[in-house]
């Protein structure tokens, strides 16, 4: 099939699905059938006329997701100010190389690599890190589109969110020079790679495959396509404009070419240099559903990427959890969030174990003072009191693809609810569990769910929910709903319903979660949870933590450990608590032994100092086979006085001695 007649018969199907005319009873479930239709005839043209195939990963690029990434771990974003050595932190495992796509692609087949070679020079040759690409675009008037092209390109007549006037990105002039330049930067890349300090080896680990549409990162919102029709635009400088209007089809099948054209020229190109290739990136979904292109380009071995790194990242469910977390295909990410300045240390640590949380291996932090300058002056990845968190996140990054090798496992006590709900589902525009890394809470809705953080303190207000709903509490069939689209663990956390009505607005009626006292993290320069006040040189407020439920009756929390995991520690392993020192009560960790189930390890006293502690037990007889109630290998116990409170649960691996 030709790329004429492919187009052809995309604009014809798209045609006829979109403009039909009905009556306002039938219009809208009769145009969503067409649109399906639509969308599977011309998917299936594009499968037909691409230049290379749809096919699964190859058995090699199977096999490697079995295990963890040799550069997982925390990757510096912008490195601002930092110098060479100021990158050789063990816990940093690669950094960004940038250069803007208008400093680089100066005319048709002209390109400029000054800039990004002396990127790639300072991360590779001079720092001796590995490197991923990004090309710029689209942030005016300091990164503009390149003028060149407007001369062959329509552009809008509106600005786009940031200043600039974006192309008519489905034009089919527009795409063929944009895949001109994927080719001649994967080209350049590869021979970068071939001839640098280590020219044996891949050192530049992915790039990012950029729409440059509305924007570098974004496509239109389907909802924003009347804006997008090709009225919308003023022609380029020599008459063109591409009369057709964008439609969801569309922009979908531009997304999937650009980044397929990635991975076909990054394969050409690092195959002629004879190297493993580098790996495109694809920015993955929102937070009501999956990009249709997504199960395309996990097959096809392209990676998921995320710019919106939070401790309560949005949208990351469809893409990073559904196919990152299950191991089908590898993520990365970059910190999309502003730490307050009383949270700096705490967000930080945050953002990291939600990354772990969601299976991201490549976790961007910025490298700059974007944020806070009289703190941070080499960014969060050179922030003392982040030192903790960012070695605990290189630690863990991609441990969990093999859990019989993982150092440890862990469980961070938080939780949310699904902020939407509508059309009989819930939907998660962030996530409302634990962060888990081979280890589950058993029946979470056992303990209570506690919130460090006002829900309108900004800018963290995603952290504590606002809940939107048509009616009022009780909302007696959510768990139902819940189950519909998730799991059934999952959806247990719904049994805590947000108990603080704020008002009706714009038609709903708003709930959060009230905050409770959750003491201080104490940090002593380098040191988290140290509790040493004289060598005190931050105190942050915890986001999240559970409490025991002994008046309900739920005098415990329970945990299972993954149990490939749990039986490759051949019984020994060290067991770290977290819990907050508030009241005078005392605590119990119990473990499933090789002589009892429930075996005591360590029973804490509590002095009410109100600080944040840690405590961590070595056992040398651990059994971890499930056998606690409901089949459990860990529990936290309440002593029969005042309820505990639990940030953290990490049992780590010990290596034998030979």
């Amino acid at each position: 099939m030709s790329e004429q007649y492919r187009r052809s018969l995309i604009n014809t199907c798209i045609s006829t699905c979109m403009n039909i005319r009905m009556n306002s009873r039938i219009r809208s479930r009769t145009r969503r059938f067409f649109l399906i239709i639509g969308l599977v005839i011309g998917f299936f043209a594009s499968s037909l006329a691409s230049s290379m195939p749809s096919q699964a990963n190859t058995s090699a690029e199977a096999s490697a997701l079995l295990s963890r990434h040799p550069n997982a771990g925390i990757w510096v974003m912008y490195k601002g100010d930092n110098s060479a050595d100021d990158l050789q932190r063990p816990y940093i495992q690669g950094i960004m190389a940038y250069a803007p796509w208008n400093v680089t692609y100066v005319g048709p087949n002209e390109f400029d690599w000054k800039a990004l070679d002396s990127e790639l020079d300072f991360i590779i040759n001079q720092a001796g890190k590995p490197a991923m690409v990004d090309i710029p675009a689209g942030y005016c008037p300091n990164i503009d589109w390149p003028a060149w092209i407007r001369e062959q390109v329509a552009t809008h007549k509106e600005k786009n969110g940031n200043g600039c006037y974006p192309f008519q990105f489905w034009d089919p002039v527009y795409i063929d020079l944009h895949k001109a330049y994927i080719r001649a930067l994967a080209t350049h890349l590869a021979d970068f790679d071939a001839n640098d300090a280590r020219p044996d080896q891949t050192d530049i680990t992915f790039v990012r495959a950029e729409v440059m549409a509305k924007t570098m990162e974004n496509l239109p919102n389907d909802d924003e396509l009347s804006e997008w029709t090709w009225e919308e635009f003023n022609p380029a400088s020599n008459g063109r404009i591409y009369q057709v209007d964008l439609t969801t089809y569309l922009k979908y099948s531009y997304q999937q070419e650009i980044t397929l054209t990635y991975k076909r020229e990054l394969d050409r190109a690092y195959a002629e240099v004879g190297l493993t290739p580098s790996v495109p990136t694809a920015k993955g979904g929102n937070y009501w559903q999956e990009f249709p292109t997504r199960d395309r380009f996990v097959s096809e071995g392209v990676w998921m990427d995320q710019h919106s790194g939070s401790p309560n990242p949005q949208g990351w469910y469809y893409d990073m959890y559904s196919k990152v977390r299950s191991g089908e295909t590898r993520g990365t990410s970059e910190t999309g969030g502003k730490s307050p300045e009383t949270l700096l240390a705490q967000y930080a640590y945050w953002e990291i174990l939600a990354n772990l949380h969601y299976g991201v291996e490549f976790i961007g932090l910025y490298g700059n003072n974007k944020f806070s300058p009289e703190h941070q002056p080499h960014g969060a990845v050179n922030y003392p009191e982040n030192r903790e968190a960012l070695e605990f996140g290189t630690r863990y990054a991609g441990a969990y693809r093999d859990p019989a090798t993982s150092p440890g496992a862990w469980i961070a006590l938080r939780g949310g609810y699904p902020e939407d709900s509508f059309s009989g589902k819930v939907f998660a525009r962030h996530m409302w569990t634990n962060y888990e890394f081979l280890m589950t809470q058993y029946r979470p809705q056992q303990s209570v769910l506690l919130f460090g953080i006002d829900h309108n303190q900004r800018p963290t207000d995603s952290l504590t929910p606002i809940v939107k709903r048509s009616s009022k509490k009780p909302w007696r069939n959510e768990i139902d709903m819940c189950q519909k689209e998730f799991s059934v663990r999952d959806c247990e956390y719904l049994w805590q319903q947000p108990g603080k009505y704020l008002g009706k607005k714009d038609g709903n009626h708003e709930y959060t979660y009230r905050t409770s006292d959750l003491g201080k993290v104490v940090y002593c320069g380098v040191n988290m949870f140290c509790g040493n006040e004289p060598k005190t040189t931050r105190v942050e407020t915890i986001l999240w933590a559970r409490r025991t439920n002994d008046d309900a009756g739920f005098p415990s929390m329970r945990f299972d450990l993954n149990d490939e995991f749990a039986q490759s520690l051949n019984g020994r392993a060290q067991i770290r608590v977290v819990y907050l020192d508030q009241g005078r009560g005392e605590w119990e960790l119990r473990y499933d032994s090789q002589s009892e189930g429930g075996k005591s390890a360590v029973v804490v006293k509590k002095y009410n100092s109100n600080e944040w502690k840690e405590v961590v037990v070595d056992v040398d007889d651990a059994a971890f086979n499930n056998g606690l109630e409901g089949g459990t290998d860990l529990s936290l116990f309440n002593m029969g006085d005042d309820d505990d409170i639990f940030h953290m649960i990490e049992v780590l691996r010990v290596e034998t001695e030979e």
